[in-house]
């Protein structure tokens, strides 16, 4: 996707004309101690660094206890049933390993539960970034970015883009799925790029190390919106299945029975069935906060954003120079600008003009 490359690291080239001593042109991943200010891929800010309340977040043990439950879930499903969890309460209609689209929800699933693994050995263990075992907190920040940028980030992207619209053929709202999924997977991207480069660089030393564990911490937030998503949809779907026993339990149309009781019973299955199907509950369990990113229409380095990244991260101006590389160029605003379009594109073609379910094509 080369309008999200060129969004991603159009920039990098400008931290270095800023007049500064710059480190080896290198990423520094090994041959440290493992101390917190020597160890770039670290996700946890210097003590004495600020951060948000939200990013803040990760260092709660229970979020973690809570991201693996709902792995262990899943692998405790598949083992049982063959088919993940909602795979299985849905009957196969969504986020199935059975449908067409079944082999990369399968790398996505397994890769995402390692990478969240990983990401919780760097945040939580943080004995581990210093003394003889300081390679396991570097290796797992490396072997985490790995996961991430070849296998969980394109699986994400592509699963994004070829949900299917389910019976009621809601291709507008599963559109705006696709969208929301397409965002969060690009701002994710972004953050652990740019944490990177600034890791790469180091313009303010020390400090720049504290700013690579807030965008590397941001980073993870956007890879983690299922941990509220999955709960709602579960609790979207009982109520679904509650609708129908109650439509089911309403008395047959017999003669003496006034004819509003035909029409309530068609209304409830209705309801249950076209508003509550599968495909829309995903969908809308989903898209609120993630479609709000395209709210955000410079990214994550636009003006536009200053309140988003705040509340996630805290920054300085300086900091904010140094994270986002100064000023924006024409054709990285642009690229951003014109990121929603070319989602919308991209989700006509699968879908040959919106017409089709991309999730039953095969492709």
């Amino acid at each position: 996707m080369a309008l999200a490359s060129s969004a991603l690291g159009v920039r990098d080239s400008s931290i270095e004309l800023q007049d500064v001593e710059h480190k080896p042109d290198r990423l520094i991943w090994c041959s440290h101690s493992g101390l917190t200010s020597t160890d770039p891929l670290g996700f946890i800010p210097e003590k004495g660094g600020s951060q948000s309340q939200i990013t803040s977040l990760l260092d709660n043990r229970l979020l973690w206890v809570y991201a693996v439950g709902i792995a262990l879930l899943q692998v405790l499903c598949i083992a049982t049933t063959g088919d993940g969890f909602f795979g299985h309460l849905t009957g196969g209609v969504v986020e199935s390993f059975h449908l067409p689209t079944g082999t990369k929800m399968t790398w996505h699933a397994l890769s995402g539960t390692v990478m969240w693994t990983l990401a919780m050995v760097q945040i939580c263990f943080r004995r581990l970034r210093i003394g003889p075992l300081a390679w396991v907190h570097r290796s797992s920040g490396k072997l985490m970015l790995i996961l991430w940028f070849l296998v969980c980030g394109p699986t994400a992207a592509y699963l994004s883009l070829f949900v299917g619209v389910g019976k009621a053929n809601a291709q507008l709202i599963m559109t705006a799925f696709t969208v929301a999924g397409l965002e969060t997977t690009l701002f994710a991207s972004y953050y652990f790029w740019r944490g990177l480069v600034v890791a790469r660089h180091r313009i303010n030393g020390a400090a720049s190390l504290t700013l690579h564990g807030k965008s590397m911490r941001t980073g993870t937030i956007f890879t983690m919106v299922i941990l509220y998503q999955r709960p709602l949809q579960f609790i979207v779907i009982t109520i679904r299945e509650v609708c129908l026993i109650a439509v089911a339990a309403l008395p047959s149309p017999w003669g003496f029975l006034p004819a509003s009781w035909v029409y309530l019973r068609q209304l409830g299955f209705s309801v249950a069935t076209v508003a509550f199907d599968h495909n829309v509950i995903l969908s809308v369990t989903t898209i609120f906060p993630s479609a709000m990113l395209c709210l955000f229409v410079d990214g994550p380095g636009g003006q536009s954003c200053r309140w988003l990244n705040g509340l996630l991260m805290d920054l300085s101006e300086v900091e904010e120079q140094e994270l986002f590389g100064g000023k924006p160029s024409l054709h990285e605003t642009l690229a951003w600008r014109l990121r929603v379009p070319f989602y919308l594109i991209l989700r006509g073609v699968v879908t040959r003009g919106f017409s089709e379910d991309p999730a039953l094509s095969g492709t």
